[in-house]
């Protein structure tokens, strides 16, 4: 059955005539415009009573009290908060601090979502358990639409690819992987059932303020855009979740909308997609630093400075990375007149930032050829910023 048709006459859902949900190459289930539609107009709405959250499993209806207009990522385990050295800033500078990748070293994920439940599963794996039910009784249309694998996932690939990922990225499929083979021994689950049903609720969970997140129906079909202005205003009140246009669209158009600033390692990461020229991508330099720098390394962790460095896509270093590597070659007076503004951070890191990128590029070289097209895709377009980097 399709899915819309399913919750058609379900109190308080609503979903545009002008609307159809298509598979379109490369982008899965996908909502399209049958129509022209224009900016202000109500696409999709989601009572509470579909929702699947935390209180589903007792078969309560959710509480009012907890659905109180959010600001939400659709991933509720992406931490947007900004790393320890970013608070450290101060110290340095009285500037106001504008990143030029957009804020690239703010990627993140928690392994859990929430506090856990008397029987030790927090609320992903609550969900899981739920997921994995309605799928094995095969009642469920909406479920069922589900994919049967997320093989494009990194965790899902081969040990030999993933682990080429940047140590950013690794680190956090290492810990997807322990988070996995945890929930799989606490729900007695095969490995594959538990993976399956993670990654259904990773790739597809909206915040909400119960329990951390909640899986919503047909919403979940809206596929990402880098820009957020171009996209849907996706939003909760407390009659649930809408969705909503922000701009005019033509007919056979897809509606999308804005899962947060991402870059594409981090898509793959967590939802297993890529977006070809994102504005967000940015080079981890982590790997690449070189053993002269290890000196520093404690004075770096003293100041919240080490490791987390970038280029932006210009190939030019954000302001965290030119303090950091400015201190490792300061004086108590220079770093005393860095305070005050009188040198610019980034005018002495010249030779330490070339050596990094050429580490870096010797590595990445050895990557572009690789049969996974997202590696090859990653690592050719990481290697074109380097490469601008080389002059810098």
């Amino acid at each position: 059955m399709d899915v819309v048709e399913h919750f058609r006459n379900t109190d308080g859902f609503y979903f545009s005539p002008d609307l159809q949900i298509r598979q379109l190459e490369n982008r899965g289930n996908s909502v399209v415009c049958t129509k022209d539609i224009p900016a202000g107009e109500l696409l999709i709405k989601v009572p509470l009573s579909m929702l699947l959250t935390r209180s589903s499993k007792q078969g309560s209806k959710t509480d009012s009290k907890s659905s109180r207009s959010n600001s939400f990522n659709i991933s509720s385990r992406i931490d947007t908060s900004q790393s320890d050295k970013s608070k450290n800033l101060s110290s340095f500078t009285d500037s106001s601090i504008s990143k030029k990748n957009g804020g690239a070293v703010t990627t993140g994920t928690t392994s859990t979502a929430s506090t856990a439940t008397s029987d030790g599963l927090d609320t992903h794996e609550e969900l899981a358990l739920m997921v994995l039910e309605k799928r094995k009784s095969r009642k469920d249309p909406w479920i069922s639409s589900f994919p049967d694998d997320f093989d494009t996932m990194c965790y899902f690939w081969p040990d030999s690819e993933w682990k080429k990922l940047p140590s950013l990225y690794k680190s956090k499929v290492v810990a997807q992987k322990e988070y996995v083979e945890n929930f799989a021994r606490k729900a007695n689950l095969s490995l594959k059932d538990a993976a399956w049903a993670w990654a259904s609720v990773n790739t597809r969970c909206l915040y909400w303020n119960e329990g951390g997140m909640a899986l919503v129906p047909v919403i979940d079909y809206l596929n990402h855009t880098c820009d957020k202005a171009d996209g849907l205003d996706v939003g909760s009140n407390a009659q649930g979740f809408y969705a909503k246009t922000q701009r005019s669209y033509k007919a056979g158009e897809e509606v999308s909308f804005c899962y947060g600033p991402h870059e594409n390692a981090c898509l793959m990461v967590h939802y297993g997609f890529y977006v070809e020229d994102n504005p967000w991508d940015f080079v981890s330099l982590d790997d690449g630093v070189t053993s002269d720098l290890m000196a520093y390394k404690n004075t770096l962790i003293d100041e919240g400075l080490w490791l987390n460095w970038t280029l932006d896509l210009d190939g030019a270093p954000d302001f965290l990375t030119e303090i950091a590597l400015t201190v490792c070659d300061s004086t108590k007076d220079l770093r005393q007149a860095m305070k005050m503004g009188l040198v610019k951070p980034g005018q002495f890191i010249g030779g330490r930032l070339q050596a990094i990128v050429m580490n870096l590029i010797h590595m990445y070289s050895e990557y572009v050829d690789s049969r996974n097209p997202f590696l090859a895709q990653y690592f050719g377009r990481m290697l074109y910023i380097l490469d601008k980097a080389s002059g810098y």
